[in-house]
């Protein structure tokens, strides 16, 4: 097959970047007490910035709880992290770790590994098949909010047919059985169970160079935030129905206003190609998020409306 697996993996244990942050915290933790016994508990908060670029950041108190007993100031504890932190290999430094006055751990994702995060979205997203859905006491939204939201992923499916026909891309539909055969993660995944992928180009061209995404417009980025966004809250929070329908209604705005100014096909696609296939990673990515949270709304997921 010519689609690419061996990047996903790490995401695949850690779909939601919020779940790496707070891993990369926890391995700096150990590393920064190897010799000694810490029980301390410490919380991480998100920021997600869109505008000229795509910035996905976590902060944390923890020096804060450790200068308790440490006695020293939380700022130099904080940088201490940094310092340990920079003796990790590049290779796994998915995050840049930073101290802020007056003594917060900022974590900031590389743009190289969110390329890898946007790439095996479509794998990460079985994984969250197992979550228990939500309840709701009442009624969801209006017909007409939920439609747009069906509407909306419909509109992504037929954008990357097009796509196909046009030779911008190559989709392919891997079945449960392909999955379960390079990931052990995937074990149970049910016998009817696919996603559907980019297999050429890939990797999507992702960059322009070595550590910048090539996207040159604040709704790509405010897409990209929005999918972040709700990645990070469908694993580590416990919100109701209502709550997801509005978020699914939020990340079909912000596919609206991406398809509304950022173009895909004519002269994007004849001018650069990479940019408009990097475009329809987004597309998909909106697409296999959409179709999670139709399916946990207990609304189903049209192709074609």
């Amino acid at each position: 097959m010519s689609i690419q697996y061996h990047p996903c993996q790490l995401f695949i244990a850690y779909p939601a970047i919020k779940q790496l942050a707070l891993s990369r915290l926890q391995s700096a933790v150990d590393n920064y007490f190897v010799n000694y016994s810490q029980q301390q508990a410490y919380s991480i908060s998100t920021s997600y910035r869109s505008g000229d670029r795509c910035q996905v950041v976590y902060v944390s108190n923890v020096a804060f709880t450790f200068s308790k007993f440490l006695n020293l100031p939380p700022l130099e504890i904080a940088k201490d992290f940094v310092n340990v932190h920079a003796q990790t290999p590049n290779s796994e430094q998915y995050f840049t770790f930073a101290a802020v006055a007056p003594g917060f751990l900022q974590l900031k994702l590389t743009e190289p590994k969110l390329a890898i995060w946007l790439q095996c979205l479509p794998f990460l997203l079985l994984r969250l098949d197992s979550l228990p859905c939500p309840k709701s006491s009442h009624p969801l939204m209006n017909d007409s909010s939920l439609f747009a939201i069906q509407y909306t992923h419909a509109r992504c499916y037929g954008l990357m047919q097009l796509a196909q026909k046009e030779g911008l891309i190559s989709l392919e539909e891997i079945a449960a059985n392909n999955i379960k055969s390079r990931f052990a993660d995937f074990n149970l995944l049910p016998l009817d169970a696919s996603i559907m992928t980019i297999a050429s180009p890939c990797p999507l061209p992702w960059l322009s160079a070595p550590q910048q995404l090539q996207f040159c417009h604040q709704c790509e980025y405010a897409l990209i935030i929005q999918l972040v966004k709700v990645v990070d809250e469908l694993c580590c929070s416990d919100l109701n129905l209502d709550y997801w329908a509005k978020t699914a209604l939020n990340l079909s705005k912000a596919f609206a206003d991406f398809y509304r100014d950022c173009r895909i096909f004519g002269k994007t696609n004849a001018q650069n190609p990479k940019l408009a296939q990097a475009r329809l990673g987004l597309v998909l990515g909106t697409y296999v998020v959409l179709k999670v949270m139709l399916q946990r709304l207990g609304v189903f997921a049209p192709r074609e409306l």
